[in-house]
């Protein structure tokens, strides 16, 4: 079995982890809540706890990179705009 067969499963978990954003109560860069909501939606998956976790935790740090590899293209090419002096 591949992992092609194991994604759909994972996609409630995936949509769960990413609701968990709106919670008015959040860890330091939103870890803990989004790694439980991953494993909570994901339960069915047939997967061990410890694979959905670590999948949990790759999924959020690769977000977060994303995140600020974007934030820093858009100071390296922001095009018009007010600049400081």
């Amino acid at each position: 079995m591949s992992i092609v067969d194991k994604l759909p499963p994972l996609i409630p978990g995936v949509i769960a982890a990413e609701l968990s954003n709106a919670l008015p109560v959040q860890g330091l860069a939103g870890f803990g809540s989004y790694e439980f909501a991953m494993v909570i939606g994901s339960r069915w998956a047939q997967a061990p706890h410890d694979a959905l976790l670590s999948a949990a935790v790759n999924l959020h740090l690769f977000l977060l990179a994303c995140t600020l590899a974007f934030a820093a293209l858009v100071l390296v090419f922001r095009v018009g705009g007010r600049r400081s002096p």
